[in-house]
């Protein structure tokens, strides 16, 4: 069940070369649920009762109930479509943390100068459109579901024929908002209506990050909430935009966008975190370090003498011994640099479209496939054309001997570039003209997704996105276990009336 509330007072007024307008409002939203389950094994054909299965049948059920409130608060001033202003004040409110943290506020600025508005440049035909901008903000982040700052208990055990609880969640009053501060500059020109140009920096810090954090096994709990460290980001952001062609019959637009972001961890003193999935990939949290930077045993490749695996050890000498080897940093799961393409053709009635993305200089985990010759690799993919078999003593090989082959192993051997180039979409379309088509409209088209992807990493798909299904902490990222998706055609038929 859910509800919400939004309630908004707007108001504007006009004096001369002044504008001014604004808005005052108030949010409210609550969410809760109760659930409960039923599970049992062995059901006699026909029969869909639990009082029926082999074995016990196990009963079981949940409730939550989150809320937040809002008050918001905006004023804009324009003076002369040339200078803007813009400020705005919000306090939240939310059910997440304790009464003591539960609220914070959140203001934010910003200005801009419509350079090409000022009589100097208002009737020059070359540059269309100038302005200058700036903007100071804060935002919050709580999304960690509900009541993680209590006590919570199981009521899944019994005691002297009483029902009895054991807890499940360690508490934390001191659980508060996660915020950014966050800084942009920035400028965006036009020319001759051709060319335009939206160039953006930022300089982002987010602080008492909310960490999902491991806990040492001995006092009873595995992890806990926690608001630890902060990170800076920071970086620039380019949108370029280009019609070479424009008559009555042919237009041609290009559209590209490119970003850069770089950021590192500050405030956790001597505190370091690490995290890892079932299987033991392993990520580090530390001063000075990336987000999502992999921390894993340094792999030094097939020996050519004996086709075996090697490792640096703590000395960085070469080792066969596994649990000898050295852990090191080796790069990040996030993306630096990342962006799109798209082109748009029009003659006449006819469209083609064409969108395409690209990302580069992130670390993957992904090459622990079949080929490795492992005893036991599970859902792993085919070999690549760069692996090669160590045959005979000399040979230079990515694969060793399966008689020395782990069962399996996590090291930097395993580690690939996730650069990738995608062509998303291509889409031809055909309008009837209006002589044809008098009382209605009729356009044909087809399309189609996920055409082509150009990438050095070998597996099913080289996009993956970063799991954060335990916050900060819970980041892996690995390609074996996942499908390619799909290529899609589609045709289509729109009518108007």
């Amino acid at each position: 069940y859910g509800g919400i509330t939004t309630n908004m007072f707007k108001a504007d007024h006009t004096f001369g070369k002044h504008a001014l307008s604004g808005l005052l409002g108030y949010e409210a939203q609550m969410s809760w649920g109760d659930n409960i389950y039923g599970a049992g094994k062995g059901l006699p054909y026909g029969l869909y009762v639990l009082s029926v299965t082999s074995a016990t049948p196990v009963v079981g059920g949940a409730t939550y109930q989150t809320g937040m409130q809002s008050l918001i608060s905006q004023v804009n001033y324009n003076y002369d479509s040339r200078f803007f202003l813009t400020a705005s004040y919000r306090v939240d409110q939310s059910s997440t943390f304790n009464s003591a943290n539960r609220t914070a506020a959140f203001p934010s600025a910003s200005a801009s100068w419509m350079i090409s508005n000022e009589k100097f440049l208002k009737n020059n035909k070359a540059i269309t459109n100038l302005k200058l901008k700036a903007s100071w903000g804060k935002t919050g982040m709580k999304d960690i579901g509900a009541s993680k700052y209590l006590e919570a208990f199981a009521y899944s055990t019994q005691y002297n024929n009483y029902s009895s609880a054991v807890p499940t969640q360690m508490s934390n009053p001191n659980l508060k908002w996660e915020q950014t501060t966050q800084t942009n500059a920035g400028f965006e020109i036009g020319l001759f209506n051709r060319v335009s140009l939206d160039l953006n920096y930022y300089y982002n810090i987010t602080k008492d990050l909310l960490v999902f954090r491991d806990l040492s096994p001995s006092g009873g709990f595995s992890a806990q909430w926690q608001n630890l460290g902060s990170v800076v980001n920071t970086g620039f952001e380019a949108a370029l935009s280009v019609t070479p062609v424009q008559t009555k019959d042919f237009t041609w637009n290009i559209d590209f966008s490119i970003a850069y972001n770089k950021n590192w961890l500050f405030d956790f003193g001597d505190t370091e975190i690490y995290s890892s999935d079932y299987s033991g990939v392993t990520q580090v949290y530390k001063n000075g370090y990336e987000l999502y930077t992999w921390y894993l045993k340094e792999y030094a490749g097939i020996d050519p003498a004996t086709g075996r695996e090697q490792f640096y050890d703590n000395n960085g000498d070469l080792t066969y011994d596994y649990a000898s080897a050295r852990y090191i940093t080796a790069g990040s799961a996030l993306t630096p640099w990342e962006g799109g393409l798209a082109t748009y053709v029009n003659y006449k009635n006819f469209k083609l479209n064409a969108t395409a993305n690209y990302v580069s200089g992130n670390m993957l985990y992904g090459r622990r496939r079949a080929s490795t010759l492992a005893t036991f690799v599970g859902n792993s993919i085919l070999p690549s054309n760069e692996d090669v078999i160590w045959r005979q003593p000399g040979d230079v090989a990515t694969i060793g001997l399966p008689a020395y082959a782990a069962a399996e192993t996590n090291h930097t051997g395993n580690l690939v570039r996730g650069d990738y180039f995608k062509l998303r979409n291509v889409t031809l379309s055909y309008t009837f003209p209006k002589n044809i088509m008098k009382k209605c409209g009729l356009t044909l088209s087809l399309s189609c997704d996920n055409v082509f992807t150009a990438t050095t990493v070998w597996g099913a798909d080289p996009e993956v996105s970063i799991n954060m299904s335990e916050g900060l902490a819970g980041c892996v990222q690995d390609l074996d276990y996942r499908y390619p998706n799909k290529r899609l055609y589609v045709f289509q038929v729109n009518f108007t009336f």
